[in-house]
């Protein structure tokens, strides 16, 4: 857990860093078929400015960094 938003609000990113190295910032959206998906917000050298953006707009905002190959699938796996 990198930041801690309040338990009842907050919106969620999840950190994730691939084999390369390179971070990616996960945001979970409403997909056209009417379900939420995972996108990627931000990676890269953006990431940083780009946490900073939604902490100011969201300060409950959650960040949570995951240390597994697949993160879309382990969260639609553990959130079904």
């Amino acid at each position: 857990m990198l930041r801690r938003g309040q338990a009842e609000a907050g919106s969620v990113v999840v950190i994730h860093r691939d084999r390369s190295g390179e971070q990616r910032a996960l945001t979970r959206v409403m997909a056209q078929s009417g379900h939420y998906a995972w996108q990627v917000a931000a990676h890269g050298d953006s990431l940083e400015s780009w946490l900073e953006r939604q902490s100011r707009h969201d300060p409950d905002l959650w960040v949570i960094e995951l240390d597994t190959p697949d993160p879309a699938r382990f969260i639609d796996e553990t959130t079904a």
